[in-house]
């Protein structure tokens, strides 16, 4: 429920990375991602990434709850 709660204040993008191809491949290089599960957090007002808040592989929900708080900590 933390989870939920907590992104009702994010827009969430889904991005299916795990069919190999050409777009995948560049949308990974694109983002400087190495594989799924990645997280990334856009500032809503810059659309730049917050570093502080990427997560790479899986966490726990109380940890992701913790990371979106580090996103939310950051926004311009």
């Amino acid at each position: 429920k933390a989870v939920r709660a907590t992104l009702a204040g994010f827009t969430v993008i889904k991005a299916d990375v795990t069919r190999d191809g050409e777009g995948t491949r560049a949308l990974m290089k694109q983002l400087q991602v190495v594989g799924p599960p990645t997280l990334l957090v856009l500032d809503a007002g810059s659309g730049r990434e917050i570093p502080a808040a990427r997560v790479t592989g899986m966490i726990s929900p109380d940890a992701f709850v913790a990371k979106l708080a580090v996103a939310l900590s950051h926004q311009a």
